[in-house]
């Protein structure tokens, strides 16, 4: 096909190949089986529109957990899957929910955590040279424990 461009063609800078097929997949990490696929096409959707919208009902049930990266996870999110069930951990961008002590931690020392939950979910920032931010809906401020090699502080 000589001289025809895809319409869905997504432009990524930080990308060596700049140019690709943008495409969401939810598999199986064990068995490696990919049970829905949404390919981007310029339609605006949310990304918990996009991920609620991999999960279909053959395969709501199956896990208990999800594992996703800062781009996917949300406090809004996350809320939305524990309804279904499923739980979520991963790491978390800036404005994606979290209070306003985990948002901007001013005063954190290295290697401290700060904690904070709802019932529901729990949003942690952990520092060391930058700070990290993690979500979970499996895990409670405990997991902020005395078995950590250094100094923890869990605010309730």
């Amino acid at each position: 096909m000589e001289g025809s461009t895809l319409s869905f063609r997504v432009y990524n800078n930080d990308k060596p190949t700049k140019y690709g097929i943008k495409a969401y997949i939810l598999a199986d990490s064990n068995s490696v089986y990919y049970w829905n696929m949404d390919i981007y096409h310029q339609q605006k959707k949310a990304i918990k529109e996009t991920v609620e919208g991999l999960l279909t009902n053959r395969c709501v049930g199956l896990w208990q957990s999800f594992y996703m990266d800062n781009y996917y996870n949300s406090v809004e999110l996350s809320e939305a899957l524990l309804g279904q069930n499923i739980h979520t951990v991963g790491t978390l961008r800036c404005y994606r929910g979290e209070p306003p002590e985990i948002r901007n931690p001013r005063h954190i020392a290295r290697h401290n955590v700060i904690a904070r939950g709802n019932g529901k979910v729990m949003v942690l920032a952990w520092k060391d040279k930058r700070i990290v931010k993690a979500i979970s809906t499996k895990h409670d401020s405990s997991v902020c424990g005395s078995d950590l090699s250094f100094d923890v502080v869990c605010l309730k």
